[in-house]
């Protein structure tokens, strides 16, 4: 129905530059990185940065199953506010738990699982993790702005996080390699 596609499109058209520019914040460290260190570094940091999106994976079934139990519980105005709250509260300290645990096991299952050529790897992981925990949180409140139809404001904030991260990989690669993309990573998330 057309009454549905006139008012789906000023909340959808907003999220494709979010996208667009959430792809190229999630990419653009290994373009930078190529262009200073060798494709081993480029290698193993990739290699850390898989091992830190399962941070990702969890954040993403979690939001899956938040929206719409947020949108429920939203409706009721007042009520909905106190629960939501409380709600939010209990992701937040179980999505830290999760990193947590994350960041204490990572280097031990690198060094387990893998070639000891790849132990590095172990060592950023901590860093890509911390990384998606912040990414989690705006994905928690993502919710919230797109209930309230202000989907503008989500390309403008991955706007602003990907040029911080561009900016913040030029700068901090040069001197600290795969270390420094793992910290541009982590303060483009936490923007």
């Amino acid at each position: 129905e057309w009454r549905f596609v006139r008012e789906s499109l000023p909340i959808a058209l907003p999220i494709v530059p979010h996208m667009l520019l959430a792809l190229g914040l999630v990419a653009a460290d290994r373009f930078i990185l190529e262009q200073y260190r060798s494709l081993d570094e480029v290698g193993l940091y990739s290699i850390a940065y898989t091992f830190g999106m399962v941070m990702f994976m969890v954040t993403s079934s979690i939001s899956q199953a938040w929206s719409p139990l947020f949108y429920d519980i939203a409706r009721d105005r007042i009520e909905g506010q106190r629960k939501l709250g409380g709600l939010l509260s209990a992701l937040t300290f179980l999505l830290v738990g999760i990193a947590v645990l994350g960041v204490l096991i990572a280097p031990d299952v690198v060094e387990r699982v893998l070639d000891p050529r790849y132990r590095a790897a172990g060592r950023l992981i901590p860093w890509i993790i911390a990384a998606y925990l912040f990414h989690a949180f705006f994905t928690l409140f993502q919710t919230s702005v797109l209930q309230s139809r202000r989907a503008g404001f989500l390309w403008v904030v991955s706007g602003v996080a990907f040029a911080a991260n561009i900016g913040l990989n030029i700068l901090l690669i040069p001197r600290w390699g795969m270390y420094g993309a793992a910290y541009a990573t982590l303060a483009a998330y936490v923007v």
